[in-house]
């Protein structure tokens, strides 16, 4: 009994240490001129982003730095080991963050750097950030943003060019004009896709409900794309599902799998090739290809009994069929299986 209170008082006295932090702040602010064309560069760390419409073509910046600590002293060493310079050099207005020396007070030092932005829709953006989020409403200009150890939220990027590169963060995204995706042991949702979006992704998880074109190139992932027009796709040890694809589909899949739901009624070429894995169409509406080659070196290919497959070439460890119906609405279905599947229903 007497440990058990002896244990409950070093509770609370570690609860109540831990509750006599106060929050000190300084704050900083400036704001610029931003006529069009003008990019706003940002360097940060360790903290929040918060970007939203200015009423006006000026780029209003606020910046505070927070220590959270139990003195006033201590906060003192923190805030002064914090610089925040703004400055504008002909069309680049510049934000930085820079982390001096802390104080050696293990458990002691909590501290951040939050920036609200106001700014016109059509400023260009160029953004490294760490450790921290960015919140984002419309962005009408171009957008360069690099983001580790943070997580993102940007209602639509619509510039004419869009870079995202994303290490240990999660990103979510509503609406996207063409863009380049870069993400690593990330995680990306993306509600629609305008144009060509080019995706490169390793030890992550992608969310897609719509997409016009994609290039996905992908390792050890988890990709779901609800629907979209046209793919190419080159993944290994990685999970593809599409919900519908309506156009076309160009895939080389090994050691993973790929499942798609539907073929679009319009559909028009499946282009495969499958290693170590599995390739499944659960429905493909009742397509007929013009022309179909499908080659399989220890593998198997299974297809609806309407494919007119007129030429079959069996060996013990290969196969070829090739067929296709004149009358068929899709151009071509062309695969290469090995120690796979392809099963089409």
């Amino acid at each position: 009994m007497k440990k058990i209170l002896i244990l409950l008082v070093l509770c609370w006295s570690v609860s109540a240490m831990a509750q006599k932090n106060d929050q000190f702040t300084r704050v900083e602010h400036q704001s610029f001129d931003a006529p069009e064309g003008t990019i706003l560069s940002i360097n940060s760390s360790f903290g929040k982003l918060t970007f939203v419409r200015a009423t006006g073509a000026v780029i209003d910046v606020k910046a505070t730095a927070i220590a959270n600590v139990g003195s006033k002293a201590l906060a003192d060493k923190i805030l002064d080991a914090i610089s925040i310079s703004m400055k504008q050099k002909g069309d680049r207005v510049i934000l930085k963050t820079d982390i001096g020396n802390m104080p050696d007070k293990k458990g002691e030092t909590s501290f951040e750097v939050n920036y609200e932005i106001a700014l016109p829709s059509y400023v260009n953006l160029v953004i490294e950030h760490s450790f921290g989020d960015i919140a984002l409403d419309e962005v009408a200009g171009n957008a360069d943003i690099d983001l580790d150890y943070g997580a993102m939220y940007a209602k639509k990027l619509n510039g004419s060019e869009i870079r995202l590169q994303l290490d240990f963060s999660k990103a979510t995204v509503e609406m996207l004009s063409p863009a380049r995706v870069d993400i690593s042991y990330s995680s990306f949702e993306l509600g629609k896709g305008n144009g060509l979006l080019v995706l490169h992704s390793e030890f992550s998880n992608c969310e897609i409900e719509s997409a016009e074109r994609a290039e996905v190139s992908s390792s050890y992932d988890e990709v779901n794309i609800e629907n979209l027009q046209k793919l190419e796709y080159n993944g290994s040890f990685s999970t593809l599902k599409i919900g519908t694809v309506d156009l076309e589909l160009k895939a080389e899949a090994s050691y993973g799998g790929v499942t798609v739901e539907k073929l679009g009624k319009d559909f028009q070429l499946l282009d495969a090739s499958i290693s170590f894995g599995g390739f499944k169409v659960r429905n493909s509406n009742e397509i007929n290809f013009k022309q179909i080659d499908v080659s399989t070196e220890m593998g198997g290919f299974s297809y609806p009994k309407r494919f007119s497959i007129n030429q079959k070439e069996v060996e013990i460890t290969s196969a070829r069929y090739r067929g296709g119906n004149s009358n068929g609405t899709a151009q071509l279905l062309k695969a290469y299986v090995e120690q796979g599947e392809l099963e089409i229903n």
